[in-house]
């Protein structure tokens, strides 16, 4: 006879009121809409009344209707998880002195990393250091389904990575909505959470010392931790302090064992020396940022984190699942640390994982002695040392020559700095789902990622269900570059704007043109067409946007000393190898003296507005490079930039789990530069807007001002400022500019007294937006140079693309001699700033001698204006002719000198730079798109990402002057 079979799912998304109605468990599927809307009532009354401290319950994407897992599923999960432990305990503690293992070599670090981590070995062998297997910390291994039939084989189940770089690992968000469901199911229910709030808050604190203060130390890690900290002083009374691992100083201290103690700024303290003592940190660091501190610091460190180094660096890089599965064996039969049964339940709970230059990748993918493509659709690529699904690609989505590339990336197990470490593993065809985000929204053919909590090596439940129709599920959105806000947050998940229906691309550019124009006062006073303003915003990650700020540190103290030294260091000789024109070397050498008596007017903390361009560069994933630094006006659409960002922040559309690296402190930063207390007078050129902009473009700036301080900002022509003389006044000298004007009235000269009929209106402070000011008289120009928001300094060094040549060659006298960099800020800035050859210089020379000797392709090269803006006048190599164009700009480039009649131009090598498909607008769709970045900083302070502009990768150069480039803000994922 012949039977049937009856499919029971291993997991399935429940009702719970139709569960403690019936008393046995309801799909939702079969609940009826009356029990649907009784489960988001419930769920949403008891999750707005529990107080869950540092989360906004409103700010979540949380389905009402809980996964429901058998019994059986946790068991063996937990049986699993058994012997994960006895595993990784055994190799970590031999991984520098198992030999035959060696381990460090099929798994190298960074030569600081390696040299920590022995050091721990060797104290917890004399006790000085605990024991691994007594500080396993936090783990939060991922891992997908393989199956979802009771009656499958295996567990169905596979762990794909260790989350563990972090003590927190969103543990609290976990413990507060297994709290949430315990209240709603009460005691008496058949099903039951599958965790609990005290023992996941309990393990979680268990680490800490709570008799100490608690510092939480960060580096590039963008995440507030405000969960932890209000939870740590309700259970203390005192509140842990966030402090950047850059802001730790270790000073000499008899009473400790080390003969040293750490310490960080009070906070509030206007003295440098006002510090206080840290006890005891929980490390937030990402691991190639071990490596930028001195083994003393990490000797210190190691002693007071709550999350041991070992499980840090180790226990969380993904090659290390790969050394799992290699020791199996041996982990059976010559250490005994596992019975066969335990090897078989690893052998498969993991996903295989092939390690860079390991002996199971020249097995299988170069047994012939080249890369197989046939392979290629059945793996994945996965950033060994990333997280969050950051950094994975799909091997059916590379093309066989990125596929190549990439497995011959993987031949030697060596990292190398500024390049992506993967390992292999196979893309895991998962069970699909049709998942209930809320009773009018299902998200169909689902997958579903899992994910569990082992606190000190016990397990302690599950964490959230994460789902997603992407061929990643992850918060990153799998791939996803232009983001659709109104379906993000409608889905749960980040969506493209290219996978969004028009329906939520009509909502999002709604919202956005709405905000957009209740700031600018309509398309009139934009500086484009509205059209090339898109809603959807680029995505970036927190690695990014860490990156960026710590360059732009680096970058700022390097442009500090060097201009500080630009008349004073002789042996430098910054004039003769980047002359100005006369009137301007004399307006700054008489900054310079007037420096030297009236310190206040340094440059540095009166550097203005910075507006750095960055290229994306097709071979580095999160990598960015500086090509240029605008510097010519006080405003640089600062804040156009900070009314994008608050445009796609609309609560309208904007999910909760997404964040915009700019806010209100962007646009506030103006007054960084100007006292709110005083008028501001805008020294502008008719001919200047005529030529460049909309005259309409600065209203919404003049009636924000207004708004803000309750004077609304005036508009001088250059020929009304007159000079008179003020006994209070540095210069001798006070600027004034007759109070109304029209065109046809008759210029006044500049330097000379008014009309007794002129009423007068005192200058306190301007903003310029000239182009030329050899008009002017050198008195006026020094007072300006004076009362200006947008610095001499800046104007004429700094927005001067050869700043970047002298910059690059400076950099190792600004480690040795000067000692204002660090060897580590002194790369990143060689690394992060495109190569800049100036006129005059040995790097000019030699491009000339290769040029001649037929050694050199002009096709590799831009040619670039080095005092003008906005993409004009650059030139691409491959567009000159040979001998008479390429030549005699090589030609004119051996002399460093300007000249008023011949444009100077700098060379710097071609940037191949990533292209993406944008869904750009709905009249032209998705279009192939390279684009560029910007950033602003003000008075040397970091504020906040500008607007991105894209073109259609074809055009080659984004040109703001034809305003044909698509602007638009950023987002990145703002939750653990």
């Amino acid at each position: 006879m012949n039977m049937g079979s009856v499919y029971q799912p291993r997991h399935q998304q429940v009702c719970y009121s139709a569960i403690l109605d019936k008393k046995q468990p309801v799909p939702v599927s079969d609940a009826t809409e009356v029990d649907k809307k009784q489960d988001e009532v419930v769920y949403e009354k008891v999750d707005q009344s529990t107080p869950q401290l540092g989360i906004d319950p409103n700010q979540q994407d949380i389905s009402a209707f809980p996964m429901l897992s058998d019994k059986g599923f946790l068991a063996q999960l937990q049986e699993f998880h058994e012997a994960l432990v006895k595993a990784i305990v055994n190799i970590v503690e031999r991984w520098w002195d198992d030999s035959v293992s060696d381990f460090p070599s099929r798994m190298p670090l960074e030569p600081q990393a390696e040299e920590i981590l022995k050091w721990i070995h060797e104290r917890s062998k004399n006790n000085s250091i605990l024991a691994f297997a007594d500080c396993l910390g936090n783990w939060r291994p991922d891992f997908l389904l393989t199956h979802n039939d009771l009656s499958g084989p295996g567990a169905g189940f596979q762990i794909c990575e260790i989350n563990s770089r972090t003590p927190y690992n969103a543990i609290i968000h976990s413990a507060y909505k297994h709290g949430i469901m315990k209240q709603i199911l009460g005691s008496n229910a058949i099903v039951e959470p599958t965790g609990d709030f005290k023992t996941m808050a309990d393990g979680l604190f268990d680490h800490f010392d709570l008799d100490l203060p608690i510092h939480l130390v960060r580096g590039r890690d963008y995440l507030e931790r405000q969960e932890f900290a209000l939870l740590a002083e309700r259970k203390t009374g005192s509140r842990p302090r966030l402090v950047n691992v850059s802001d730790l100083q270790l000073k000499v201290d008899a009473s400790s064992s080390t003969g040293l103690a750490l310490y960080c700024k009070k906070p509030g303290a206007e003295d440098e020396q006002a510090l206080e003592k840290v006890y005891q940190v929980a490390l937030a660091l990402f691991p190639e940022e071990y490596s930028l501190l001195s083994l003393d610091m990490l000797r210190h460190l190691a002693r007071i984190s709550v999350n041991d180094f070992r499980t840090n660096l180790l226990v969380n890089d993904q090659r290390f699942l790969g050394i799992i599965l290699q020791e199996l064996d041996d982990l059976v039969k010559k250490h005994k640390v596992l019975t066969p049964d335990q090897a078989r339940i690893l052998q498969e709970g993991i996903v295989p994982t092939i390690l860079p230059g390991s002996p199971e990748l020249k097995k299988i993918f170069f047994n012939q002695g080249n890369p197989k493509v046939t392979l290629k659709d059945d793996f994945m690529l996965k950033a060994a040392r990333a997280s969050r699904g950051n950094g994975h690609l799909i091997g059916e989505e590379l093309s066989t020559e990125e596929w190549e590339a990439a497995l011959r990336g993987m031949q030697s197990p060596n990292i190398h700095t500024n390049q992506t470490s993967y390992v292999l593993q196979p893309y895991v065809r998962q069970p699909k789902f049709n998942i209930l985000a809320d009773r009018n929204r299902t998200v169909r053919q689902s997958q579903v990622v899992g994910t569990y909590y082992a606190v000190n090596g016990r397990f302690v439940g599950l964490g959230p269900w994460r789902t997603g129709n992407g061929k990643i599920c992850n918060v990153y959105g799998g791939g996803c570059v232009l983001v659709c806000l109104s379906a993000s947050k409608r889905a749960g998940r980040l969506v493209s704007a290219s996978d969004a229906s028009s329906e939520d691309r009509q909502r999002a550019e709604e919202a956005y043109y709405s905000m957009l124009y209740q700031y600018t006062g309509g398309p009139v006073n934009l500086m484009y067409e509205p059209r090339f303003f898109t809603p959807h915003p680029i995505l970036i990650s927190d690695q990014f946007l860490a990156e960026l700020k710590r360059f732009h540190e680096a970058l700022a103290i390097a442009l500090n000393n060097i201009v500080r030294r630009w008349f004073t260091d002789k042996d430098a000789a910054f004039p003769t190898r980047m002359p100005l024109m006369p009137h301007e070397e004399h307006l700054l050498q008489w900054l310079s003296d007037h420096c030297e008596a009236h310190p206040k007017h340094a440059y540095e903390g009166r550097q203005g507005n910075w507006r750095p361009d960055l290229l994306i560069p097709a071979d580095e994933q999160d990598g960015f490079k500086i090509c240029e630094i605008n510097g010519r006006f006080f405003s640089l659409s600062l804040d156009l930039g900070s009314t994008i960002h608050k445009a796609i922040a609309s609560k309208e559309t904007k999910p909760g789990f997404v964040d915009v690296p700019a806010n209100d402190h962007m646009i506030e930063a103006f007054f960084e530069m100007f006292n709110p207390d005083l008028p501001i007078h805008l020294v502008q050129s008719p001919v200047f807007f005529a030529g460049q902009f909309k005259p309409g473009i600065m209203q919404p700036f003049l009636a924000w001002v207004e708004k803000r301080t309750g004077m609304r900002p005036r508009s001088v022509r250059p020929e009304d400022l007159c000079l008179i003389p003020d006994a209070t006044s540095q210069t001798g000298y006070a600027l004034y500019c007759t109070q109304s004007f029209s065109a046809s009235d008759p210029p006044s000269s500049p330097s000379s007294s008014p009309k007794k009929e002129e009423t007068l209106e005192l200058i306190h402070q301007v903003g310029l937006q000239l182009l030329d000011f050899s008009a002017l008289s050198p008195e006026i120009v020094r007072h300006l140079a004076l009362s200006g928001a947008n610095d001499a300094r800046t104007r004429l060094l700094v927005h001067d693309k050869r700043i970047l040549g002298i910059l690059h060659q400076e950099l190792d006298g600004l480690v040795t001699k000067h000692r204002v960099l660090t060897e580590e800020q002194a790369n990143l800035l060689r690394r992060r700033i495109v190569p800049t050859i100036i006129p005059g210089s040995p790097e000019a020379k030699q491009l000339l001698d290769l040029h001649r000797e037929g050694k050199l392709s002009k096709d590799d090269f831009i040619i670039k204006p080095a005092r003008d803006a906005r993409g004009q006048g650059i030139k691409f190599g491959d567009e000159l002719s040979e001998s008479s164009e390429w030549g005699e700009i090589l030609a004119g480039l051996q002399a460093p000198a300007l000249s008023s009649d011949k444009t100077t131009y700098v060379i710097q090598p071609i940037i191949k730079q990533t292209e993406e498909d944008l869904f750009l607008d709905e009249k032209v769709g998705v279009q192939r798109c390279q684009r560029v970045g910007t950033y602003y900083s003000v008075n040397g302070s970091f504020v906040g990402l500008g607007a991105w502009r894209a073109i259609v990768a074809s055009e080659r150069v984004c040109n703001m002057a034809t305003g044909k480039a698509w602007k638009m803000g950023s987002v990145f994922v703002s939750h653990e």
